[in-house]
């Protein structure tokens, strides 16, 4: 299937008590936002909302992320990944999301949210994605005793 990104926001802001928490930052220090929309055969699938300290946003700054993988940007610039927690819960779209994504406000979106850490125990981003129920499975493979 085709898949493809399109930015909607790209901007130093603000960040919310919950981002200065996930991130670990400072009351008055702004953060990268980079906004996503995730399309594949041009219909849209999730929307990605991606948090990123200010030093390492340097990186992106002024740079074409449109169809990107971030973390190759972060490891060509020495930054090593080691681990991110990730959780998932169900949620509603605020009006403005279910515009984006072609739903109803009342919809329910499947929300995935990561905080990626790096050599040292930093932590690297924090994202938001937030997928149609209707277009997306998240599928794991749970094993009880090693293989081989």
């Amino acid at each position: 299937m085709k898949c493809r990104t399109s930015i909607t926001q790209k901007e130093f802001i603000k960040a919310s008590d919950e981002v200065r928490e996930a991130l670990g930052i400072q009351n008055n220090d702004k953060v990268f936002l980079l906004t996503r929309v995730i399309l594949v055969e041009d219909e849209p699938l999730a929307i990605n909302y991606t948090f990123v300290p200010p030093g390492i946003a340097r990186l992106l700054d002024g740079m074409n992320l449109e169809n990107c993988i971030l973390y190759r940007i972060f490891e060509k610039n020495n930054y090593k990944i080691t681990n991110a927690d990730q959780w998932i819960s169900a949620e509603t779209p605020t009006p403005d999301e279910a515009g984006q994504l072609g739903g109803k406000y009342n919809d329910p979106v499947l929300a995935i949210y990561r905080k990626t850490y790096v050599e040292g125990n930093a932590v690297l981003s924090y994202s938001r994605t937030i997928y149609r129920v209707d277009l997306y499975r998240y599928f794991i493979t749970l094993k009880r005793y090693p293989q081989g």
